[in-house]
C-alpha cells in the first residue's frame, strides 16, 4: 500500500471507496461527506474551479489531469475540527427497522422571496417533491399562496424508520456546493431549514443524529427542527 497510489481519478465529490481508503491510511474516522468538504474547501480557498476534475492519492495529495500536485486535502483539516471518535463508541447504531419509531420524514423546505420555484430547482439542480409560488390558487379554498415554497421531502423515497438515513438521503440528493449556497444567498430574504417529522410507534423513544448528521448541517448553516407525534391506544 503506497501513499503515491490513485484512489480516484474525476468526480466532483469522493466516492465511498475513497474515502475508506484515505481513513485506513491516514487512521482517521471521517465520514465520506467530510472528504466532500474538505476537497470543497481546498477548491474554493485556493481558486480551483468548483467542477475541477482531478486525481485523489492515497497521502490525501490533489493532482489535476496532468499529474501536477495542487496541494493535500489535510491541509484543511484543522479549520473543520474532525478529528473524533471511532464509530464504535456510539450508543445508537443505525438501525432501519428503528423499534420505537412508527413513521417518520425529513423535508428540506426553502423559502424564497426573489426567486421563483422553478428558479430554486435550477440553482439546487433538483426537482422538489412539492411546490407553489406566490399567488398559486390553492385548489382546495379557491384562496392564493401568500408565498412561495420549494420543498423535497424523504417520505416515500426509501424504506427505513431511522432520521439519519433520511437526512443523509436529502443532502445527498442536492449535493450543496459552494457555487449553489452563493447563488441562493444573493436572495437576501430566502429562508430554509430541514424539517424532521417522526411518529413514535408506543408513546416513548425518539429520534437520534449522529455526529456526520450534525456536522452536515452545521457546515450547511442550515438550521433543523423537529416535529414529534405519539399516538396513544385508540378509545373505544
Amino acid at each position: 500500500m503506497c501513499g503515491t497510489d490513485v484512489l480516484q481519478t474525476r468526480g466532483k465529490t469522493i466516492l465511498d471507496s475513497t474515502a475508506k481508503a484515505l481513513n485506513k491510511f491516514h487512521e482517521l474516522y471521517l465520514h465520506r461527506r467530510h472528504w466532500d468538504r474538505l476537497l470543497e474547501r481546498k477548491k474554493h480557498y485556493e481558486g480551483i474551479p468548483g467542477d475541477h476534475h482531478g486525481q485523489i492519492l492515497r497521502n490525501a495529495n490533489y493532482l489535476d489531469m496532468d499529474g501536477r500536485i495542487l496541494g493535500n486535502l489535510l491541509d484543511w483539516i484543522q479549520t473543520m475540527n474532525l478529528i473524533s471518535f471511532p464509530t464504535n463508541h456510539r450508543l445508537t447504531p443505525i438501525n432501519p427497522r428503528y423499534p420505537s419509531c412508527e413513521r417518520v420524514c425529513a423535508e428540506l423546505v426553502v423559502y424564497p422571496h426573489e426567486f421563483t420555484a422553478a428558479d430554486v430547482s435550477k440553482i439546487l439542480e433538483c426537482m422538489p417533491t412539492d411546490a407553489v409560488n406566490k399567488g398559486d390558487l390553492r385548489q382546495t379554498s379557491g384562496k392564493v399562496y401568500p408565498r412561495t415554497v420549494w420543498s423535497l421531502s424523504s417520505e416515500n423515497m426509501l424504506d427505513s424508520k431511522d432520521l439519519r438515513d433520511h437526512i443523509d438521503l436529502l443532502l445527498a440528493r442536492i449535493e450543496f456546493t459552494s457555487a449553489k449556497i452563493q447563488s441562493l444567498s444573493r436572495d437576501n430574504e430566502l429562508r430554509l431549514a430541514v424539517k424532521c417529522i417522526w411518529w413514535s410507534k408506543s408513546g416513548t423513544g425518539g429520534p437520534t443524529l449522529w455526529p456526520e448528521q450534525m456536522q452536515m448541517l452545521a457546515n450547511l448553516g442550515i438550521e433543523c427542527t423537529f416535529d414529534i407525534c405519539f399516538f396513544g391506544d385508540d378509545e373505544s
